[in-house]
């Protein structure tokens, strides 16, 4: 494709306008012309018949079977399995485009001159350290490696070389110093001293005197997610570099290589697909986990972590499970407390490696004296963060008081970030490793929550006793002392849930059928819910979500039929939910719904069952309060559970205020 705008400079926003999204997509899988729409096999799921809708007017593609959808960065990305930085490169070489980042974004830094001869100096080196490493004269180190089990084709995939054992040999390379390399060697790839020295290649005294960083180690260059060089890290294999703790050397600090930013093998992670990563804390450790057959690890320098490196796990398209593997040792233990308390904010499921056995320091030790059986164990018998984070916390306690004020603490953490579904596991967890009773952390539990949880704080209810107003009715009840006895506040919860369950679910049927009938007030219903399992049938919800797709695409939904809905719903394979053959009884049954709703006022009809079903969240949560409120003792605890109530009716009256 041919561009007029050569040499202009570009940002993505400009990449995705000018570009022909028919033609690009075009490259990589057949595209067909229907009236004035263009459709294609969809290239992310298993499609037999084309799903994939191009809207050249719009620059967007999307697939109607497995939902997937984007513009034409977003196409490349997923079919290439790169970042949208390569993906974007990629388009620019098909279309003809000069491919410059001109924002602020962090790929801007590629073509900026200084950085961009950082990144071209960094990439000389790694070729002459790779070259160095198979001479003859410098076969040691590559035995070293062969003898902790790396081979020739993982030397090769982690680009590791080494440093010769010369002060300015890589220097004279470098700048060709008295035509060290020949008259005819390449200018491009010869760099001054300055330009050295801003790149963390070389140091210069103040006597003059030149010497490169690195010397007689093995060289690990470290990438970017986008497989740009930004510095090296140099093992030595000396013994007394182990005692002196220069074991490890790194580039210089510049703007480009930042310690504390940095995940070791990024570059080898597909992040449009990576669902599960392992963050370890050392080059050989995420080497040994590859060696193992888990790709998709990750290794910080050090034990540094920051707000960079979470930035870098946020721009996993499904990242969803973050295990901690660092050492085994008391720093490997602290690490794994302090990065994962880090990640339990953003959400991630956590999860930490620990070795059993006191006599292996890490991963790599593991894998070379127990083989990879031995990682896969602890691997598959990874433990749960939380789990992990009140065994550390609660370790070693030696006075009630540091119990009391470590449980508490523990207790505040958990309430912020766990699945309350989960809170009983750790509450247990917790009683265990404490010898607290666990009624006690429930109700502690709840306190701090500001809000009672149905599955906790839970009392014994007392049986009350049973007065007879006649003698007939004493002798009829002596030996059924039950019969007429209370229910408790817990059975009245539930009879509750199920009266209102039932109130509601015309309403439900309602809400669906109206969105045939008036589509804005459909969507406008709809979002005023806080959660969609506020519908409890799991059926229903599916249809509400193909509803809101369809609107979503065509902001109507005039030309969708019921039998139209039947089918996009095995399109999106629905059919997995329960019921499914009950799907298309229901689906035609709402004919009967619309025409009810057609003959009156839709959305007062509708909007009635939504207070109905907020009324019933509200209704509960009251009760669940007024239930702890009833055993509790503590005055100032039982003034924050009555504010808590006043808080919810508040929230009530807004809420219906919104739907009125």
């Amino acid at each position: 494709m041919e561009n007029n705008n050569q040499g202009r400079i570009n940002d993505y926003d400009y990449i995705i306008k000018e570009t022909n999204i028919v033609d690009i997509i075009s490259h990589y899988v057949k595209v067909v012309k229907k009236g004035s729409s263009y459709f294609a096999i969809c290239p992310f799921h298993n499609d037999t018949s084309p799903s994939l809708s191009i809207q050249p007017d719009k620059k967007i593609w999307t697939c109607w079977s497995c939902g997937a959808k984007g513009n034409v960065i977003d196409f490349v990305a997923n079919f290439k399995k790169c970042s949208r930085f390569a993906a974007a490169q990629e388009i620019c070489e098909l279309s003809g485009i000069k491919f410059v980042i001109k924002n602020s974004s962090y790929e801007s830094r590629y073509f900026d001159q200084k950085f961009k001869s950082y990144y071209d100096i960094n990439k000389q080196l790694c070729e002459l350290y790779k070259g160095f490493l198979y001479n003859k004269e410098n076969e040691a180190f590559l035995s070293y490696l062969y003898q902790r089990g790396l081979s020739d084709e993982v030397i090769a995939k982690f680009n590791i070389g080494y440093a010769p054992n010369s002060q300015d040999l890589i220097f004279q390379i470098l700048t060709n110093k008295n035509d060290f390399l020949g008259k005819n060697y390449d200018q491009g790839l010869v760099w001054n001293e300055q330009q050295l020295l801003d790149a963390g290649v070389i140091n210069i005294f103040s006597s003059g005197k030149i010497t490169t960083i690195f010397t007689n180690r093995i060289m690990f260059p470290i990438l970017d997610i986008n497989g740009y060089i930004l510095g090296f890290s140099g093992r030595s294999i000396d013994k007394k570099a182990d005692e002196q703790g220069t074991k490890y050397i790194n580039s210089k600090e510049n703007e480009i290589f930042k310690k504390n930013e940095i995940f070791y093998n990024i570059n080898n992670i597909d992040i449009r697909e990576c669902e599960t990563l392992i963050i370890v804390e050392g080059f050989m450790d995420a080497i040994a986990y590859y060696r193992a057959g888990y790709h998709n690890v990750v290794a910080t320098m050090g034990v540094a972590f920051s707000e960079a490196h979470i930035k870098v796990l946020k721009s996993f398209s499904k990242l969803k499970n973050i295990v901690l593997s660092f050492d085994n040792d008391a720093t490997g233990e602290a690490a794994n407390y302090r990065v994962g308390t880090i990640l339990a904010k953003e959400k991630f499921d956590l999860f930490c490696c620990r070795i059993t056995e006191p006599e292996i320091k890490d991963v790599d030790e593991l894998l070379k004296k127990r083989g990879e059986v031995k990682v896969k164990e602890m691997f598959d018998n990874k433990q749960d963060f939380f789990v992990f984070y009140i065994d550390y916390m609660l370790n070693e306690i030696e006075t009630l008081s540091e119990k009391n004020k470590k449980t508490t603490e523990v207790l505040e953490f958990i309430s912020k970030y766990i699945d309350i579904l989960s809170v009983d596991t750790y509450l247990e967890a917790i009683s265990k490793k404490t010898n607290i009773k666990l009624e006690n952390l429930k109700l502690k539990f709840s306190q701090l929550i500001g809000k009672p949880i149905h599955t906790i704080g839970q009392p014994t209810p007392v049986k009350k006793e049973y007065k007879a107003s006649t003698p007939r009715q004493a002798a009829s009840t002596k030996f059924n002392y039950n019969v007429n006895a209370e229910k408790t506040m817990s059975d009245k919860i539930n009879a509750t849930i199920e009266t209102k369950k039932n109130s509601i679910s015309r309403g439900i049927d309602e809400l669906i059928a109206s969105s045939f009938i008036n589509i804005a007030a459909f969507i406008y219903l709809v979002n005023q819910l806080p959660s969609p399992t506020y519908i409890n049938d799991l059926n229903k919800r599916n249809i509400i979500k193909i509803i809101k797709l369809v609107y979503e695409r065509d902001k109507t939904i005039e030309h969708i039929t019921i039998d139209d809905v039947n089918q996009l719903s095995k399109e999106l394979k629905l059919e997995d939910s329960p019921h499914y053959d009950l799907w298309a009884e229901y689906l035609n049954s709402l004919q009967v719904v619309i025409k009810d709703l057609q003959k009156d006022k839709v959305f007062y009809n509708t909007r009635k069952c939504f207070l109905k079903v907020m009324q019933y969240f509200y209704d509960i949560e009251v009760l669940k309060i007024e239930e702890l409120i009833s055993h509790e003792t503590d005055a100032e605890e039982i003034k924050k559970l009555k504010k808590s109530i006043i808080d919810i009716k508040t929230k009530q009256r807004e809420q219906e205020k919104l739907l009125k």
